[in-house]
């Protein structure tokens, strides 16, 4: 076997794990445009449709929780799924699926032991409740579990979420100088430390690494 075919094979391999593999939490790294919105949506169908331990259990939408870092990533997932499942169940009732769908039918049958009627009133099902699936930004689904339990988080039911960049920018500024007035000032605990590390870095040198790490990826080469 050839090092491409090898390649190709671990890579169809993984994307099965991806798709079926509903009973374990998996990570997917991978490039820009390779397909791993399309592979997200495909394991919350098989969640829908097919369901845990065997078929014996399928996910109710309420149950369905996907976040993202942005409402438009957030948004593509759950037009992407309704998309599917609308032309899932129209296929099922037409009798002429689309070849996609045709696989995911046969898929749901082998793995899950759903016939085609079982799959449709499934579908239908997760089109009328999945307006109750959390499917959005971390910040909202936060929000929605605070809102919920107010009185257990000790906040106000009422709050609003600070846009992003500028809350973690005022709380970095806060932060950062509170923290370098400890170490640094009259009480410092580790001033031989600290003589060390301002021998080879400057405060500012400093703070460019603390900021590379509120990033999602932070560069360390470049920090």
């Amino acid at each position: 076997m050839t090092t491409a075919s090898v390649e190709a094979f671990s890579d169809a391999r993984s994307r099965e794990a991806a798709r079926l593999d509903l009973g374990r939490n998996l990570i997917v790294e991978a490039g820009a445009g390779t397909g791993k919105t399309t592979l997200l949506v495909e394991r919350m169908l098989f969640l829908l449709l097919g369901g845990l331990e065997g078929g014996a259990r399928p996910i109710d939408c309420e149950r369905l929780v996907a976040l993202t870092f942005t409402e438009r990533a957030a948004a593509e997932i759950k037009s992407r799924l309704a998309l599917r499942l609308d032309k899932i169940a129209a296929g099922i009732q037409g009798g002429a699926s689309a070849r996609e769908d045709e696989g995911l039918l046969l898929e749901l049958e082998r793995s899950f032991a759903r016939s085609k009627e079982q799959a449709l009133d499934l579908a239908l099902a997760a089109l009328r409740g999945l307006g109750r699936a959390q499917i959005g930004t971390i910040h909202s689904f936060c929000s929605t579990l605070l809102r919920l339990y107010p009185l257990e988080a000790e906040v106000d039911p009422d709050f609003s979420v600070d846009p992003e960049e500028e809350a973690l920018d005022g709380l970095f500024e806060a932060e950062w100088s509170l923290w370098l007035e400890g170490e640094l000032g009259d009480a410092a605990p580790r001033p031989e430390a600290w003589r060390k590390v301002l021998g080879r870095a400057t405060p500012a040198d400093l703070e460019s690494m603390a900021r590379a790490f509120l990033q999602p990826r932070a560069d360390l080469d470049k920090a």
